[in-house]
């Protein structure tokens, strides 16, 4: 038997949709933060030089998922950066890999990875989550609304 909306605590109800306007949110923070490295950004070719051991994502240490470290030179000054994404299966980065990175022309030590999964796989991950979870508390909203009228 299905719960109806009816049985369902405003608290839960409100707290749900909340969490997914807050996780729409940041998601649209990091979406815009990418696209404006990127809207100024110069590019220039960098190389995977090695992976870090562990991967930290949202505090948690992930070592079985190391993210590549790049090197790569803007006007004769070499850099070094840790990418974001990793890649569960090893053929996600390799050493020796060249890559390109995006940099702004007054940070160059500031760059990322052009890649997809650097700038937007996580924006468009937890923006899909979010957006899940604020489409559901406002079913359940409008669920709840109902049945209370009738």
């Amino acid at each position: 038997m299905a719960m109806s909306a009816k049985h369902i605590p405003w608290k839960v109800i409100i707290g749900f949709t909340a969490i997914g306007v807050i996780v729409t949110t940041i998601s649209v923070g990091c979406g815009v933060t990418s696209f404006v490295h990127l809207a100024g950004s110069e590019r220039t070719e960098g190389v995977i030089v090695g992976f870090n051991p562990v991967q930290r994502s949202l505090g948690m240490e992930r070592p079985e998922q190391p993210a590549p470290i790049v090197e790569y030179q803007v006007e004769g000054e070499t850099y070094r950066i840790d990418g974001h994404f990793a890649s569960a299966s090893p053929s996600g980065y390799q050493t020796g890999e060249k890559v390109v990175v995006a940099y702004q022309q007054d940070s160059p030590s500031e760059g990322r990875i052009d890649s997809f999964g650097e700038m937007w796989l996580g924006p468009l991950v937890f923006g899909s989550v979010g957006a899940l979870f604020t489409f559901i508390g406002m079913a359940m909203v409008r669920s709840k609304r109902r049945t209370v009228r009738d």
